[in-house]
């Protein structure tokens, strides 16, 4: 399954159901102790809930700013891939990088781009158009 995110009209895709859940996943285990939205429950819990309301994206921007500094300190060998475990070389059914040295360089949407950027755009997005992020799969 395909997922998008969009503001309004305008929307990109992350890749597949499997790349956005490893991407929450690795941030619940790497930076939150393993206890989900312990310490970014706008990202964590209304973002991953499919939509962040417009009202809530400086807080989900400065989240994003933090997860990435402390994502760029992690090598890439603890993502976690949680429903792809049985997946000797995840690269070859999901989007990543497999020249990133950390995991904040490691997801890349289908055209490439680093999930992180794109996320944050989309927000900026959101913020300058005063509309609600929706995260949605097809």
């Amino acid at each position: 399954m395909s997922v998008f995110i969009s503001v309004g009209c305008f929307g990109h895709s992350v890749g597949t159901t499997e790349c956005m859940e490893s991407i929450f996943e690795t941030i619940a285990y790497n930076l939150e102790n393993r206890k989900w939205g312990s310490r970014f429950p706008i990202i964590m819990n209304e973002f991953y809930n499919e939509k962040l309301k417009v009202e809530h994206i400086d807080s989900a921007l400065n989240e994003l700013d933090i997860i990435e500094k402390e994502l760029k300190k992690i090598k890439i060998d603890q993502v976690v891939w949680v429903k792809c475990k049985e997946l000797r070389h995840p690269a070859i059914v999901h989007n990543i990088n497999q020249y990133a040295t950390n995991l904040a360089d490691y997801f890349i949407n289908c055209d490439g781009e680093n999930m992180f950027k794109l996320i944050r755009y989309t927000m900026e997005r959101g913020r300058r158009l005063k509309k609600d992020v929706v995260i949605f799969k097809l």
